[in-house]
């Protein structure tokens, strides 16, 4: 069965290299409003991420190495490989997410809907289920 968060992307690959592409609205189901890049994770062991958004959603891609990414909506948990970087996975709102399991030579870009807030983001696990189950 598919994934309804899984994102692939346009993919060119030949002998000059590989090439991929997306569009806002066609494989980014929304226009970006910023993103980010996170790469040197000091230890494979180490998990990052450990929060939720109230409203902000994200579209998360490994465009070089692995890592594992770990979501819970409040009723179900589910994990995803990242090894593609033609794959992504939508972090929709109110889902909590981690990542661990990541490679020595991991490069993750985030892509985002709306700007950070520190307000968005609900750190505390037990605050999360609270706040799904209203």
């Amino acid at each position: 069965m598919a994934n309804p968060d899984e994102i692939i992307l346009k993919s060119i690959k030949g002998p000059v290299g590989e090439l991929y592409a997306g569009k806002i609205y066609e494989q980014i189901p929304f226009a970006i409003k910023e993103f980010y890049f996170i790469r040197n994770v000091p230890d494979g062991k180490i998990a990052r991420g450990m929060h939720a958004h109230k409203k902000r959603e994200q579209v998360i891609f490994c465009l070089l190495g692995s890592f594992t990414l770990h979501m819970d909506d409040g009723n179900k948990k589910w994990s995803v490989a990242m090894n593609d970087p033609a794959r992504g996975m939508r972090l929709k709102k109110r889902v909590w997410h981690s990542m661990t399991d990541f490679s020595k030579d991991c490069v993750i870009l985030v892509v985002a809907d709306d700007f950070e807030d520190a307000s968005d983001y609900i750190r505390d696990y037990d605050e999360f289920l609270k706040f799904v189950k209203i």
